[in-house]
């Protein structure tokens, strides 16, 4: 990894507002701003490996595990998994529900959606997360109590 001189992050985004600058001038001394510099430059080199380790694994990274084996530890991750989900931040669990129950959910989701075409999702211009709070799939899905358990 170069100097942070010679290797930068470009990111494109709007200039933020003067006081961001302000913000930032007040909090950093300016006898500890090569500290803050340097501070910077570890937290790229961190987040460089970081974003490798992601591309080099990509979504084998995210835990996965059956339901069927918390439903059988009383509704507790096994710790050595559990350590694993909070490393990563999230997890994927598999036979939550049946897959006929769920092709049922998904086929009253989407009629639901084509019946109340304005119900909008993000992203707008190919929406993959709806704004489905009150629909009947919905609802079936969130009062199922033994999913709640942890």
């Amino acid at each position: 990894m170069g100097s942070l001189a010679t290797e930068q992050l470009h990111l494109t985004c709007e200039v933020l507002d003067q006081r961001f600058a302000d913000l930032k001038q007040s909090l950093i001394k300016p006898e500890n701003k090569q500290k803050v510099i340097e501070s910077y430059a570890r937290l790229v080199k961190v987040l460089k490996a970081e974003v490798d380790h992601i591309a080099k694994f990509g979504p084998a990274l995210v835990p996965e595990i059956d339901f069927n084996e918390i439903r059988k530890n009383s509704g507790i991750l096994p710790p050595d998994f559990a350590s694993c989900v909070h490393e990563r931040g999230c997890i994927i669990l598999r036979n939550v529900v049946s897959e006929e129950r769920a092709v049922k959910w998904e086929t009253s989701l989407k009629d639901y959606i084509q019946r109340h075409p304005g119900i909008g999702g993000h992203p707008k211009y190919k929406p993959a997360a709806w704004n489905l709070f009150w629909s009947k799939a919905q609802m079936e899905c969130s009062s199922r109590s033994y999913e709640k358990r942890f």
